[in-house]
């Protein structure tokens, strides 16, 4: 089994920001579900995303400069 990775959020996954990801045993077990969400390649995380109701809000992409 593999490790496995998760998003800390504060000041919950009701409605927070995630301000930090950890690397975690692949035996963890997720005792705060207030403050910590698994995430993978299908559910991405990064720091300074919003959490609202459990869901990771992934933002949208950056536009894309104009060629001048």
């Amino acid at each position: 089994m593999t490790e496995r990775t998760v998003a800390v959020v504060e000041p919950n996954t009701t409605l927070g920001v995630i301000v930090n990801v950890e690397v975690v045993a692949p035996d963890w077990v997720n005792n705060d579900p207030a403050h910590y969400i698994e995430y993978d390649a299908e559910h991405p995380a990064a720091i300074g995303w919003e959490v609202i109701d459990g869901v990771i809000q992934v933002p949208p992409p950056p536009p894309e400069p104009d060629e001048a």
